[in-house]
């Protein structure tokens, strides 16, 4: 008879705890038609656990890979207006005067920019209110220009002075409606003295 050593590991996997016990390297009689079995097992057993080791390594490649890129849906940007602009009043300061019923000159200012082709034409109204596009609509287009004098008589005491502008580029592309406004002061006109 022949003493074969297992270790506990490939006792548990053969399920041979029937005819073998303890976790440590333990000697153990066996016929030589067991040994035979116990060997071809021993054999199988080896094999197997080369196979699930692989088998574990494809396992564990695929839990970590990383899932293929996909490529972003299209996002349509939100249109924005191609010319941008801007308008300052005597040169953004809140307040001008004048005598009141005589003509004031009021100087304004005019910005304007288009990534596509040269701004080349403008619309501006002045009055005593906000003017819309619909409004803005009923004046004349006129060649861009960086300064522009509006005039205004003033009523007696403070009122509001309102210009609004809208841009045009050479491509047709229209900039939104542009706004500002300053207060002026109509003062009363200064005493005459008679001549002596």
């Amino acid at each position: 008879m022949k003493t074969i050593h297992f270790p506990c590991g490939a006792i548990a996997l053969l399920s041979l705890a029937s005819l073998l016990s303890g976790c440590a390297f333990g000697e153990y009689s066996t016929s030589p038609n067991l040994e035979s079995t116990v060997q071809a097992l021993l054999t199988q057993v080896s094999s197997q656990s080369t196979e699930i080791a692989q088998h574990l390594q494809y396992i564990s490649y695929l839990a970590t890979r990383e899932p293929p890129l996909q490529p972003s849906p299209a996002v349509r940007p939100v249109p924005t207006p191609f010319v941008a602009g801007s308008l300052f009043i005597n040169d953004g300061k809140c307040c001008i005067g004048s005598v009141a019923g005589q003509p004031i000159l009021i100087p304004v200012l005019f910005q304007a920019a288009s990534p596509a082709a040269e701004v080349t034409d403008m619309r501006a109204r002045a009055g005593s209110v906000f003017f819309n596009e619909s409004q803005l609509s009923e004046t004349e287009w006129e060649p861009f220009s960086p300064t522009k004098d509006f005039s205004y008589i003033a009523p007696i005491n403070w009122s509001g002075f309102y210009v609004t502008v809208q841009f045009w580029d050479a491509l047709g592309n229209l900039s939104p409606v542009y706004s500002s406004e300053i207060s002026v002061e109509g003062m009363p006109a200064p005493p005459t003295i008679p001549a002596p």
